[in-house]
């Protein structure tokens, strides 16, 4: 059960939704061999609940660093799928080197990742280059804000409350500066990636 909530907890830290998450912890039980397995998923909380021939047991976690890895989300995914039996400490040391495992893109990467996709963002509802740039920075602003205060271990819903008003404020000054004829959308996709799983 430590080692379910365990996956289940990976998972939200990694940015799965909570539909995901629970799926993945139901097919690697059914792979540890439990016979009985019932989840309850928040974004931030996990409940879950093992019953055999032994007993009932329970197992509560709450995760508040909150990312978006999806090569983690990825590779969980794909091996709950797989057919094979695995043990507990087997899946322990796969779970331990999955996390072990260095990110794929630097901050840096990650920030101009953002950018370019909230940019795109703003092409894709009908704006120019002008709101491409706006929703631009403002999501870069918005993304170096969420890695700090997220390294800070703030409560998420702040984080994503704070990041809104930098993106916001970034790109609706900037549309006004540079006078982009449609701010509104700007706007919107400046905060696309605080959307989980948009960019």
């Amino acid at each position: 059960l430590n080692v379910i909530t365990g996956i289940g907890v990976l998972m939200l830290r990694s940015g799965a939704a909570s539909f995901r998450t629970k799926d993945t912890m139901e097919r690697f039980s059914s792979a540890l061999g439990l016979e009985q397995f019932d989840s309850f998923v928040t974004p931030t909380k996990i409940i879950g609940i093992a019953n055999s021939r032994r007993g009932s047991f329970t197992r509560a976690a709450a995760e508040r660093a909150l990312r978006v890895n999806m090569s983690r989300i990825s590779a969980m995914h794909v091996l709950a799928r797989l057919p094979n039996k695995m043990t507990p400490d087997e899946l322990t040391s796969w779970l331990n080197a999955l996390i072990a495992a260095k990110s794929n893109f630097s901050p840096v990467t990650e920030v101009i990742g953002a950018a370019i996709a909230c940019g795109c963002f703003a092409i894709i509802l009908g704006g120019g280059l002008l709101e491409f740039m706006a929703a631009a920075v403002g999501a870069a602003c918005a993304q170096v804000v969420r890695m700090q205060l997220a390294a800070r271990h703030l409560n998420p819903y702040l984080i994503t409350v704070l990041c809104a008003i930098a993106a916001g404020l970034v790109s609706y000054v900037l549309m006004h500066l540079i006078a982009a004829p449609l701010p509104r959308v700007g706007l919107i996709a400046s905060v696309l990636l605080l959307v989980p799983g948009v960019p």
